[in-house]
Formats: C-alpha cells, sequence, structure tokens
C-alpha cells in the first residue's frame, strides 16, 4: 500500500502537515512556486518534506536529484541547515538512509571531507 504524504510527514516529524504542506506535497509535479506563509509555519520543512517525499520517498525520477536553497543571510543558512539536519538525521536513525563515511567508525577520504560551511560573495 502506497504511503500518504500526511503518514509519511508524521512519521519523520512527530507533527502533521500544515494544510499549505500537504497541498504542496498533493501536487504530484515537480514545477515553479511562490509559496507565502507567515514566518514560523514550516516553510524550509514543508519543501524539504515534500521533495523528499516524492523524490526519496516514491522514488519518482522526475523530481530533482538535488535540493537547492538559495538564502541571502547566514543567519538564514544556519537555521535552514538545522532543519534539514535534524530531518536526515531522523531519516538515518530509522535506517532509510544512511551515511556511508560513518560505517564501522570509518571516516571519509580526505578529498570527500568537508570544512566549515563558507560562504562566497556574489559580487
Amino acid at each position: 500500500m502506497p504511503v500518504v504524504y500526511p503518514t509519511f510527514y508524521y512519521q519523520r516529524t512527530a507533527h502533521p502537515p500544515h494544510p499549505w504542506q500537504a497541498e504542496l506535497a498533493a501536487d504530484w509535479r515537480c514545477r515553479d512556486r511562490l509559496i507565502r506563509v507567515p514566518t514560523g509555519m514550516g516553510k524550509t520543512l514543508g519543501v524539504l518534506a515534500a521533495w523528499a517525499f516524492h523524490r526519496l520517498g516514491r522514488a519518482d525520477p522526475t523530481w530533482p536529484r538535488r535540493l537547492v536553497l538559495c538564502l541571502p543571510m547566514r543567519v538564514l543558512v544556519e537555521q535552514t541547515e538545522a532543519v534539514v539536519r535534524d530531518f536526515l538525521q531522523k531519516w538515518i536513525a530509522s535506517g532509510i538512509l544512511y551515511r556511508p563515511d560513518a560505517r564501522a567508525g570509518r571516516r571519509p577520504p580526505p578529498s570527500r571531507r568537508r570544512g566549515p560551511a563558507r560562504l562566497a560573495p556574489l559580487s
């Protein structure tokens, strides 16, 4: 039986999706959208979960392989990184995703190690 989005969302966040989040994920086509909801209503998690539902949960190849978020301020980058990390850590803990570099306590090769996040100037 296919998983429906509200169940998918609840299993990963421990709360039901907002109506706008469920509506966002209900469209099976990946397309450009303008999301206008108040601050604190879960825009980051809503977009991330809708993408993960279609690309990872349903394995729909028509959805992009990568999710790119463009943010204008470092504080937003840090806040968004925390939301994404928490969401993905729940997936890793449940066994849905795994971190190849975490197996058997191994570290990734030097060419794949990442340092602290750096912002590149746009000018």
